[in-house]
């Protein structure tokens, strides 16, 4: 029995030390690191750079992205936006936000299941705002805010209007500067059995 009771004794010894020495080695860790050191573990990151953040799902299939613009149908040369993307069921963009590809100009954009550009929000290159829907076969069957030549021009522009269009006729309420130099607003219509416009365009008369 009493080798027994040394054998437990000296284990218990053994036991003992091995966690008092462990908790003064943590004590003499910290206080050698000094209160710095445990700040800086707690302090949050203020900047977090990356290239892409991606989120996927527990099979790797990427759910969305933030990024620059990742189609491969872009020419090299073309300066490349950066969006925050949101695929669809079938993996493809169903939502994007960010700056557009080629000029940085703010857009959102929604697509259907096929893939197609259904509703546009932007600001053209004059910074002038479009809002813009598509049907299924007619790109822009809807369009709201800058019509006319302000669209794709680098300078802000004065022609705002809405415009609707199906695959035979097209209308439009506008407010712009005329051919004349004039600022007018008018309705113009366009169908199959002709056109009308009030006011009367000055270059028919």
């Amino acid at each position: 029995m009493s080798l027994i009771r040394t054998a437990i004794w000296e284990k218990t010894s053994i036991a003992v030390i091995a966690l008092a020495g462990g908790f003064f080695g943590s004590v003499l860790h910290d206080w050698v690191r000094g209160p710095a050191a445990s700040l800086a573990a707690s302090a949050p990151l203020e900047v977090l750079r990356a290239k892409r953040y991606e989120v996927v799902n527990e099979s790797g299939r990427v759910l969305s992205f933030w990024g620059p613009d990742n189609d491969p149908s872009i020419p090299a040369m073309t300066p490349k936006g950066t969006l925050l993307v949101f695929m669809n069921a079938k993996g493809q963009r169903g939502i994007q936000f960010g700056s557009r590809t080629g000029d940085k100009g703010p857009t959102l954009q929604f697509f259907d299941r096929n893939h197609r550009q259904r509703v546009r929000l932007a600001l053209s290159q004059g910074d002038d705002p479009i809002l813009g829907f598509s049907s299924t076969v007619i790109e822009g069957a809807v369009l709201l805010g800058a019509i006319e030549g302000d669209v794709w021009t680098d300078k802000p522009g004065d022609a705002w209007g809405l415009r609707l269009r199906s695959l035979k006729a097209r209308s439009s309420i506008f407010a712009s500067e005329w051919y004349d130099g004039t600022h007018r607003a008018g309705v113009a219509v366009v169908d199959e059995t002709g056109s009308w416009t009030l006011p009367a365009d000055p270059k028919a008369r």
